[in-house]
């Protein structure tokens, strides 16, 4: 099976970043709105100008915070022998045994659904922010690190592979040839936890 190469520059990384802020902001506000509306009967329209408020600055300063930080170009590398990642400067190989089984984090939270229509509402903002993200920035794998040794069996490791919106599928695939593929939920990360790549 030939190999599958896919890079994310630093611009590329920014760019995607904003577009999701610029997006998913207006989803976020009308997601509060309908909240306040929905279940904050007695909330008074000073309490939701201020929540509003609140978000746009959170978001001004999500936009200021991401033109600052640098960000590192990264390269993927996926075969049958194992992966290479590298982040800027760093590179490091792995064996597909190196693994225990993967997650699709942005499978995480599944499409939510509900009979009232309040709470349908928001379910449906809810869906379309984790579907404008998947659109923008693609997907995410969290590789599952075997442990190797007793104090190893204490925190879980995992390896975090960003995919491109035009080959999450693809990935996902390959992934899937090499390793069992699992289910995540709420409680997956949790504990201890440390991450490479991320």
């Amino acid at each position: 099976m030939p190999s599958l190469n896919w890079e994310i520059s630093a611009s590329e990384r920014k760019k995607q970043v904003r577009q999701g802020i610029f997006i998913a902001g207006p989803l976020i506000i009308s997601f509060v709105l309908a909240y306040f509306l929905s279940y904050g009967r007695h909330s008074d329209f000073q309490t939701i100008i201020t929540g509003i408020s609140g978000i746009i600055v959170i978001f001004g300063v999500a936009l200021l915070v991401n033109e600052i930080i640098p960000r590192k170009n990264r390269v993927y590398s996926l075969n049958d022998n194992g992966l290479m990642i590298a982040k800027g400067k760093k590179t490091k190989h792995y064996f597909w045994n190196d693994f225990e089984y993967y997650y699709n984090y942005s499978a995480r939270y599944g499409k939510s659904s509900s009979r009232s229509f309040g709470r349908s509402s928001l379910a449906d903002k809810r869906n379309a922010i984790i579907e404008t993200g998947k659109d923008i920035e693609g997907g995410m794998f969290y590789l599952k690190k075997k442990p190797k040794n007793v104090f190893s069996k204490l925190y879980k490791k995992f390896v975090v592979i960003y995919s491109i919106v035009n080959n999450t599928g693809e990935v996902s695939g390959f992934l899937s040839r090499h390793l069992e593929r699992r289910k995540m939920n709420s409680r997956s990360d949790l504990g201890m936890v440390f991450y490479e790549f991320k």
